[in-house]
């Protein structure tokens, strides 16, 4: 448990798109996110739509709450629906007062970008009296920072470019210098447990001044280890790395925050070898995956989706019997597959897959779900499959995450697949 007491913050995002559902919520993910690496603890995450006539009173409580700041999302904008202005005038029980300096700063905005400036763009220069108006650099919107009841109040742009560069420019600089506590955090990314067994694993260990929190990704899970102290921080980082690696069936993909493609690009860029792809259900997946990653050129070859027959036999290379006899959905053919798009892509690795991925096509020897992988190295071709629940789209993803975290496997420790000559 962390000894030292975190300081609190609250998010309030302001938009109907938002509450009612249209719109995800990115900014306050992304704010939480950025707060709780500066170490303050997220202590409310709220949403109201545009026409809220809860804020007064949810904002009124959250101040008299034992809060460090409030930071409000939206509601800054040039139309009649965007109210953040008014809210927290009434909030703080004053009047709007012009800024001439701001408006300049938005009609500079907009020349600069070649944009006409109307009417309703002077509204954006109103603020509360006493407040600090932030300048926007992606937007119209300037921000407002304010003091109420010795309690500071952040409001910055819904817009999620203007979300994150506001943050960047003001509030990191802001809370980075109140923090009175350096947070400390590292992270493993793993596969081949679940969170119970986790628990298990993690029960045994001791947390000295830290604590854990997990997280199940698409591609694993991600574990947290976060303190205000770095020597604990490290202590336990280690103690915990070190019990994972001795855990049967633990695939440790990264520990400094990567995710799996990542990972696995860097792995073949230390190694100096090439990857390519054949893919039938996953119909490019894999390949979209990789190239994602910056710098994955200089690993990456190419990948083939070889959705037809035709295609698996006249580009791939597998012989029209075996796809007779076996089947498109196969060891014999996957295998074909790799070995195939191994040699015209002319890699060191190829990955292949070849499933049923529903909702229909399914047998009882082949139900929907079922998927055949195949891995082709100088070493031979390795084969495994797996049957995936869920629906279609659920199944080619998790094809995509198994599969590469099959490979990266092969980079980290031995195989107990079956080898296919």
């Amino acid at each position: 448990m962390i000894i030292t007491k975190k300081q609190n913050i609250a998010i309030l995002a302001l938009g109907s798109e938002l509450s009612q559902g249209f719109t995800l919520n990115t900014g306050s993910h992304f704010l939480a996110k950025e707060m709780t690496a500066l170490g303050y603890n997220i202590f409310a995450q709220i949403t109201l739509p545009d026409e809220s006539s809860t804020f007064l009173d949810i904002a009124s409580k959250l101040l008299s709450l034992d809060i460090e700041a409030i930071i409000i999302t939206g509601g800054l904008g040039p139309t009649s629906d965007d109210k953040t202005r008014q809210l927290l005038a009434d909030l703080a029980h004053v009047t709007l007062e012009h800024s001439e300096e701001a408006e300049n700063s938005i009609k500079k905005f907009l020349l600069k970008h070649n944009k006409p400036y109307h009417k309703g763009n002077s509204v954006q220069a109103y603020f509360p009296k006493g407040a600090c108006w932030l300048e926007n650099h992606n937007g119209t919107a300037p921000g407002i920072q304010l003091s109420i009841n010795g309690k500071v109040v952040f409001a910055i742009p819904g817009v999620p470019s203007e979300t994150r560069s506001m943050f960047e420019a003001h509030l990191k600089p802001y809370f980075t210098n109140k923090q009175k506590n350096v947070f400390i955090a590292k992270e493993i990314l793993f596969q081949g447990i679940a969170e119970p067994e986790l628990e298990t694993i993690l029960s045994r260990l001791s947390f000295n001044e830290t604590s854990w929190s997990s997280l199940p990704e698409k591609d694993g899970i991600r574990l947290r280890i976060y303190g205000t102290n770095e020597t604990q921080v490290q202590v336990s980082f280690s103690s915990t790395l070190k019990e994972l690696l001795k855990t049967e069936n633990v695939n440790i993909i990264s520990t400094n925050g990567d995710s799996l493609a990542i990972a696995l690009v860097s792995a073949l860029k230390e190694r100096n070898e090439t990857l390519g792809t054949a893919e039938s259900c996953t119909g490019g997946l894999i390949a979209s995956e990789i190239v994602a990653i910056p710098g994955s050129s200089a690993i990456f070859n190419g990948g083939i989706v070889s959705y037809s027959n035709e295609i698996k036999h006249r580009i791939l290379g597998v012989p029209a019997e075996i796809l007779e006899t076996y089947g498109a959905v196969s060891e014999e053919v996957v295998a074909r597959m790799a070995e195939g798009a191994k040699r015209v892509l002319g890699t060191d690795w190829a990955i292949a897959t070849s499933g049923v991925a529903g909702p229909s096509g399914g047998t009882k020897e082949k139900p929907v779900g079922l998927v055949w992988f195949a891995i082709a190295s100088a070493e031979g071709t390795e084969t495994f499959s797996k049957i995936f629940n869920g629906k279609r789209n659920e199944i080619r993803e998790k094809s995509v995450l198994y599969v590469m975290g099959k490979l990266f496997t092969k980079f980290t420790q031995k195989s107990t697949c079956t080898f296919v000559q």
